[in-house]
């Protein structure tokens, strides 16, 4: 049997501060988020995390089949990245009464130092631009940028 590829740094703790590109894919790349009231409802969860005391969402964009997260876990936030993905998912998985909604794990990059946080969050609202659903990233409705607002 195949051994299944370790996605996470051994050793690292996810949390303590650090800055996290997140991407959560449904399962089988399903389209689920192609319906309009269950992306609306991912975007109010994900707005509702960012009122969470230590945890600061700074950009996110819900695609069809999955969802980019910029998300910052402050020293003071006593869970990990890890714990965080499982609560959004069972949360989102709650809300829209779906079973089987999510591939079984989730990629994310640990922002660097050197990196800019802007760049990062530019790339992810872009992402519907890239895909060709709108000219402008603005105009996609599920879509957020902390300090456009």
């Amino acid at each position: 049997m195949k051994k299944r590829k370790q996605l996470r740094l051994e050793g690292f703790k996810y949390g303590d501060g650090y800055t996290y590109h997140v991407i959560i894919c449904t399962r089988m790349k399903n389209p689920f988020f192609a319906n309009e009231d269950d992306a609306k409802t991912v975007c109010e969860i994900l707005k509702e995390n960012n009122n969470i005391i230590n945890v600061n969402i700074i950009a996110f964009c819900v695609m069809h089949e999955h969802i980019h997260v910029l998300i910052n876990l402050k020293e003071e936030y006593k869970k990990d990245l890890s714990e965080w993905v499982r609560g959004f998912k069972r949360f989102v998985t709650r809300a829209l009464k779906k079973t089987d909604l999510w591939q079984k794990s989730y990629y994310d990059h640990i922002m660097r130092t050197h990196e800019k946080i802007e760049e990062i969050a530019m790339y992810i609202v872009n992402n519907p631009v890239r895909k060709g659903y709108v000219d402008n990233w603005e105009d996609y409705k599920f879509s957020y940028l902390k300090y456009k607002e």
